[in-house]
């Protein structure tokens, strides 16, 4: 199931990223990628055997021949072999820089999980903060169109002036704009959902509403020289100098054993016992223009070194910025939690005093209810108070 019968759950969703996720696909792509091309590479350590079939005219040049001036042409067909005894472990290296680059490919897939994941809690909150919202302004909506009316009572009578009936007015006005920026938020924030779930409108039908996500106990000690962004860089580090170690086996000379099977024959083509031909050998080849052009790579290779060992540094500083960023933001959002909670209960306690008194008839039934309306307001903020606490809770449990 994708959904819950009467709303959408943030752990669901949670899956549904990781599973789904356009971003994601792409780094799942990448990793398949690096992990095909060793077995493709692991075949440089075997014989390498071609076949090969071919015709030469020499036409023009019996022109020039005294000897032989029939225009004439060779054919010829076999299969070569060559085997590479030793090329400074060239292929093995290769095979351990293809190893490292699906390590550093697993690790970008862990850092872009956490990425959609804290785009996805981001989204989510946005949404059932707005929803919060929705629910109390109905309340907060009731209330002043209750005083709306005693008001038009009392300017009817002579009592109250219409500037207070034009305020309420206003009042209501200002609270159908929140309404509309409550929704819009919400509708965008399924937008960007949806994009993140890889879903269409459609999986919107099936809930009425966002479910608040259970509260947790946030106790770990965060160690950044452990996490999933510094194990990125680390492997950066270790694929640059693998790819320096490849790069420095073409200062190394080659040594191939070789051999040929095969016919060559004179203006036809035979597959008689006359004009084959077998032979075996071995090959050294050694660098000497390619010495002073490998000398070159290298120097890039070890500039690249450099370049990963600084973004691996970044990495790590990165990460301890964001702990301590969310961290703060965690502590802040618990004060004030705290505080609204407390400035709730104080309007509480005004209200109730302010009932006892209305009902001796001291004060009119529209005090009451600018003062139910103010413990909405509080309430409401104490509730996307609590929200943003449980938020920041999620965000610093996905640094890691």
């Amino acid at each position: 199931k994708t959904n819950q019968p009467h709303g959408w759950d943030l752990l669901i969703l949670r899956e549904l990223v990781l599973q789904n996720a356009p971003e994601l696909a792409i780094k799942k792509a990448q990793i398949s990628t690096s992990q095909q091309s060793i077995p493709a590479l692991e075949f440089g350590n075997y014989p390498n055997v071609k076949g090969k079939v071919s015709y030469n005219d020499y036409t023009k040049i019996a022109s020039f021949q005294t000897w032989d001036s029939e225009p004439y042409g060779i054919f010829s067909y076999g299969v070569e072999g060559r085997w590479v005894l030793y090329d400074g472990h060239k292929t093995r290296k290769q095979i351990r820089t293809a190893e490292l680059e699906t390590e550093e490919a697993q690790w970008s897939l862990v850092v872009e999980e956490q990425k959609a994941l804290r785009q996805l809690i981001e989204h989510f909150f946005n949404a059932l903060n707005s929803q919060i919202e929705l629910y109390f302004l109905r309340g907060i909506d009731r209330l002043i169109r209750e005083r709306l009316v005693i008001y038009e009572k009392q300017v009817k009578s002579g009592i109250q002036d219409r500037m207070l009936l034009n305020k309420t007015i206003r009042e209501l006005e200002n609270l159908r704009s929140q309404k509309l920026i409550a929704e819009h938020s919400i509708e965008s924030s399924k937008s960007e959902i949806s994009f993140l779930i890889n879903a269409d409108d459609k999986f919107w039908q099936s809930g009425k509403r966002f479910l608040s996500p259970p509260e947790f106990f946030l106790d770990y000690e965060f160690d950044p020289s452990s996490s999933a962004q510094v194990s990125l860089g680390k492997s950066g580090v270790k694929v640059a100098e693998s790819k320096y170690d490849e790069i420095k086996s073409g200062m190394s000379p080659v040594f191939e054993l070789t051999s040929n099977a095969g016919y060559k024959g004179k203006n036809k083509i035979g597959f008689d016992t006359q004009g084959q031909e077998l032979s075996f050998g071995l090959s050294l080849t050694l660098p000497i223009t390619d010495y002073y052009l490998t000398k070159s790579k290298l120097l890039k290779a070890r500039e690249e070194i450099k370049q990963a060992e600084a973004k691996e540094y970044n990495l790590l500083r990165q990460q301890q910025n964001q702990y301590r960023s969310e961290l703060l933001k965690l502590e802040l959002a618990e004060k004030d939690y705290l505080l609204q909670k407390e400035l709730w209960d104080l309007q509480k306690n005004r209200l109730e005093d302010m009932n006892f008194v209305s009902g001796r008839g001291l004060f009119d039934k529209s005090s009451a209810l600018l003062e139910e309306e103010e413990l909405l307001r509080r309430e409401l903020s104490r509730e996307q108070a609590k929200m943003k606490t449980i938020r920041h809770k999620y965000q610093l449990d996905l640094i890691e």
